[in-house]
């Protein structure tokens, strides 16, 4: 396996707690890597010795997924956090979020791009001349990707009732792919008007997602 090269200033990104942090590479050893202390929401994050983290690489060339352990801290101009070099990563695709397999039914309407009220869309999903079925089969942390027997145009809004462990989510969603296979439309769908604590619930579930499915590999 070809080691990852670890640059100076490249982005970090790390799942921790239930939460998501931005970071970057600060100092470069053979035994860890120093990050900047990260933040959330405008306050830093105080990590500790021995905190097991879910880390994603953003490398000139492609983006990586590792686990990775607090070694401690230092001082290097600014303060910094230490992180084990990884002994396992995977590689995984450059975009906004890591999409991985999720196969559940869900309940969608076509909704007008002006409606971002919560109330509202739960409303049209809870009228049943509306509601429309569908299977999602990935999901990544900026939409999903469904196949509808309804037809559906580029472009066009939809609110989807997803299924999340025992919690149904309520998501405000813009149409950017269409493809007709002559039985089902299969459409990439990217998430519109999600507030924060949303889209951290979100890819806490694809980080365990990837868990479940490292461990059968």
């Amino acid at each position: 396996m070809t080691e990852i090269k670890f640059l100076l200033n490249n982005k970090i990104e790390i799942f921790w707690n239930g939460k998501y942090y931005k970071s970057s590479i600060q100092d470069i050893t053979d035994e860890y890597i120093g990050i900047s202390i990260p933040t959330y929401e405008g306050a830093l994050v105080p990590f500790s010795r021995g905190d097991k983290l879910d880390v994603i690489y953003y490398g000139d060339k492609n983006i990586y997924k590792f686990y990775s352990v607090v070694a401690g801290r230092k001082i290097n101009r600014i303060p910094i956090i230490l992180l084990s070099i990884p002994n396992e990563y995977r590689k995984v695709q450059r975009r906004r979020y890591v999409r991985v397999p999720y196969v559940k039914y869900i309940n969608f309407s076509k909704v007008s791009e002006k409606i971002s009220n919560m109330s509202i869309l739960k409303g049209y999903l809870e009228n049943e001349q509306n509601v429309k079925k569908g299977i999602v089969v990935d999901i990544s942390g900026g939409g999903i990707r469904i196949k509808i027997s309804e037809e559906i145009s580029l472009g066009d809004n939809l609110v989807v009732m997803l299924p999340l462990d025992d919690e149904n989510i309520i998501l405000k969603c813009k149409t950017v792919r269409v493809d007709f296979d002559g039985d089902k439309y299969d459409c990439g769908l990217t998430f519109v008007d999600m507030d924060d604590a949303i889209r951290e619930k979100i890819i806490k579930f694809i980080f365990k997602l990837m868990r479940e499915h490292m461990r059968k590999i």
